[in-house]
């Protein structure tokens, strides 16, 4: 579903199709506040579902690389396939060694700063959870239409001030939590009597 399909429901819902008594502007900041209510809640309660991840290559001698898309959260960050760890850059007594990088900080906010700078030419990932950016009428939405129409239900109460957030709240998370089956566990026990353990 694109951004336009979604603001026609919108214009349905609000009966309002000429767009007479909101501005699409109004529609449009009004479903990008509700989706980013929504990303707040798969953070919350399925946080896979926002996980992207970047793969670009070191340059030899270069240690910070900018990232194409927004972090909330760095999961981890991988170089030649091989997991480092983050590190506060006031702990690096020499910030000119080369090397293969076995750790990274982050030295902006969409910014990985590799330590010891690269010396060879190898393969990074950074793997996040993605920060949200707003929807246009051309964009395609992450959401399934279910969770697009709840989606739409916010913006719309938002413009009509009878937003209902625990409802919404509350549906939202059945949804996220029906994406993907429950761990099953299985718990037995064998009860040994002294007959059993005659044999």
């Amino acid at each position: 579903m694109t951004g336009a399909e979604a603001l026609q429901l919108m214009r349905y819902q609000l009966g309002d199709m000429q767009d007479a008594i909101f501005s699409p502007f109004d529609k449009l900041n009004a479903f990008n506040a509700a989706n980013r209510y929504f990303r707040r809640l798969a953070l919350e309660f399925k946080p896979s579902l926002l996980n992207y991840t970047e793969t670009q290559n070191l340059a030899v001698g270069t240690a910070a690389y900018t990232l194409t898309h927004k972090p909330n959260r760095i999961l981890e960050v991988r170089v030649a396939g091989k997991r480092i760890n983050s590190i506060e850059s006031t702990s690096i007594v020499d910030l000119t060694k080369t090397g293969t990088p076995t750790n990274y900080y982050m030295s902006a906010y969409d910014t990985v700063t590799f330590y010891p700078i690269p010396d060879a030419v190898l393969a990074f990932s950074v793997y996040m959870v993605e920060a949200s950016t707003d929807i246009t009428e051309a964009s395609t939405l992450l959401w399934t239409a279910d969770l697009v129409d709840l989606i739409v239900l916010y913006a719309v109460g938002m413009l009509k001030g009878s937003l209902d957030l625990q409802y919404i709240r509350q549906e939202v998370r059945k949804l996220l939590g029906k994406i993907e089956p429950s761990p099953v566990g299985v718990n037995s026990y064998w009860e040994i009597t002294q007959k059993d353990s005659d044999y």
